[in-house]
């Protein structure tokens, strides 16, 4: 039952997510560069932050990898910035681990889960 309103939660909030960010965008007074969007890369892709949880309760619900999100986190693993610390201690990571085992440790998810190995693809398919 928590599951399902987890997942329902999810849905709301995804539901309610354009509306909200089309306003910022339409706002020209709201500036929003690259950096501060990227910043924190660790957080953001940890296990029950904002984009690897909802794509692990994607993924257990319909038995589909949420191919956007897979973008995403594939994107977050490449972004670094001298500025940001935590950017700095992914690159870090993925230069020692490679970046299968590195996203592994950063996510909370094996190596052989298939979001990982999409995120994997995804981010060898990005030009760096």
């Amino acid at each position: 039952m928590l599951i399902l309103l987890d997942f329902i939660n999810l849905i709301v909030s995804a539901l309610c997510l354009p509306k909200v960010y089309l306003g910022r965008f339409a706002n020209v007074y709201i500036v929003d560069d690259v950096k501060r969007v990227g910043r924190s890369p660790l957080r953001k892709l940890g296990g029950n932050d904002r984009l690897v949880a909802p794509a692990l309760a994607y993924y257990r619900e319909f038995n589909e990898i949420p191919s956007y999100l897979v973008e995403v986190m594939a994107s977050a693993l490449r972004f670094y910035t001298p500025e940001d610390q935590e950017s700095i201690e992914l690159k870090n990571l993925i230069d020692e681990n490679g970046v299968q085992t590195a996203f592994s440790k950063v996510s909370g998810l094996n190596e052989d889960h298939a979001l990982v190995k999409e995120v994997v693809l995804a981010y060898n398919n990005i030009n760096a």
